[in-house]
């Protein structure tokens, strides 16, 4: 999904892939969006984590509602982000019984755990040249200086979750779906104050969760190399 040179119409390559996709945006998930009111006069406000926010932005933008979505898929488990693991994975029972398991994470990560690809609408083996093809698009993003998360997904049985004892009975063979890159620019005051850190003799340290080319941008933009 992308927006053309001016701003235009989204392309969607693949509906099928693009409604999974947003449904994990939605599901795997804690954030909440919070529309324009008396507490958020300015416009519309995030109540949890911001990258989640950004998600689920992304999924309003598309038309899905995010709430009545949430509320009519039961949830079957869920096992928050942890950064060793560096994913969270969510478990919801489907109409037809069965389960669908949603994952979003670090990119390389999730897509460690893929065996297969979402592609033409139905799931397809995940090759050499689709992994070389996804890791590729994956450090372009990087370079830009955007955060790139991984998104999959898997069915199952409703047992086979709830007999489940640990993330890793979930987080396997997954299907990759794509990938959700956004930007989190650096506040305006840090080039300043490092430059500052710089004239007094402070050696600057940057420890981040950011995929490594995605934090080494970063640094070149506020001036730390």
């Amino acid at each position: 999904i992308y927006n053309d040179e001016k701003g235009g119409a989204e392309m969607l390559k693949d509906i099928e892939a693009a409604d999974i996709f947003m449904s994990a945006c939605i599901l795997c998930s804690t954030a909440r969006l919070v529309p324009p009111g008396a507490q958020n006069p300015a416009g519309w406000g995030i109540i949890g984590d911001p990258t989640e926010g950004a998600l689920l932005t992304l999924a309003k933008k598309a038309g899905r509602d995010i709430e009545p979505e949430r509320n009519s898929r039961p949830l079957l488990k869920r096992y928050p982000f942890e950064s060793v693991r560096k994913r969270m994975s969510v478990a919801y029972l489907r109409r037809n019984g069965k389960a669908r398991i949603y994952v979003k994470g670090a990119p390389r990560e999730v897509l460690d755990l893929c065996s297969g690809i979402f592609i033409d609408g139905r799931e397809q083996e995940l090759l050499d040249n689709d992994r070389r093809e996804i890791t590729g698009r994956m450090d372009e993003f990087a370079r830009a200086g955007l955060r790139v998360l991984g998104i999959a997904f898997r069915d199952t049985s409703a047992d086979e979750v709830r007999e489940s004892q640990g993330p890793s009975d979930l987080e396997k063979d997954l299907v990759f779906l794509g990938l959700a890159a956004m930007y989190d620019p650096p506040r305006p005051e840090v080039r300043e104050a490092l430059a500052l850190c710089r004239k007094a003799g402070i050696r600057v340290v940057m420890i981040t969760g950011d995929y490594g080319i995605t934090a080494l941008s970063i640094a070149r933009e506020v001036g730390i190399i």
